[in-house]
């Protein structure tokens, strides 16, 4: 398998008319498995002020689990700070596997890096959400559904747990495609974008 081909979560600040508004532009954690070997790496972010700057009660983590993440951001590097290593993990091309990568991750990456006036990178983008869904129409397509189906992993969405974590969830994301990748029905071109 290629160096050239990561699995990638973020973790955002997500105000509550999130994809309304559609901008995805606040990662505040940003979490990269090589598929390789399956190193991953954890980068805490803090976010641009127009997004840090948002009372912490209105960040997902704190609404969805009363997680208090931006008090523990408050000395985190900037994206622009910390870009040119996430640079040398990834490349700028290859392929970037997410889930929920169309109408998520991609954008997210791209409107964030953007928003620090970064260079945007030329990776193909592969969405286990929408392979998912396409060969398994009746059944649920959140990433719980797929770690518990095709893994040993739990998948821990309470406020202790491990899920919403950006490195776990890559993590997660690469044991999935691991199963996934090798079986017959997902033996097919994937969607790129």
């Amino acid at each position: 398998m290629s160096t050239n081909v990561f699995t990638i979560d973020f973790e955002t600040v997500a105000p509550e008319n999130y994809f309304e508004i559609r901008d995805f532009s606040d990662i505040w954690q940003i979490g990269i498995t090589r598929v390789s070997d399956g190193e991953t790496r954890v980068w805490d972010v803090k976010p641009h002020e127009k997004h840090y700057s948002l009372p912490y009660t209105e960040w997902f983590e704190y609404r969805k689990y009363s997680r208090n993440t931006k008090s523990k951001l408050a000395n985190a590097k900037s994206l622009v700070d910390i870009y040119s290593e996430i640079i040398e993990f990834i490349g700028t091309d290859g392929v970037l596997i997410a889930h929920n990568a169309f109408r998520f991750d991609k954008p997210a990456w791209e409107q964030t890096l953007e928003l620090h006036n970064l260079e945007t990178t030329n990776h193909i983008w592969l969405d286990t959400k929408h392979e998912y869904a396409k060969v398994y129409p009746d059944k649920k397509h959140r990433l719980k559904n797929m770690v518990e189906e095709y893994t040993n992993l739990t998948y821990d969405e309470s406020k202790e747990g491990d899920a919403h974590n950006a490195g776990w969830d890559s993590y997660a994301l690469y044991e999935v495609y691991r199963t996934i990748s090798g079986l017959d029905a997902f033996d097919y071109h994937w969607t790129q974008q």
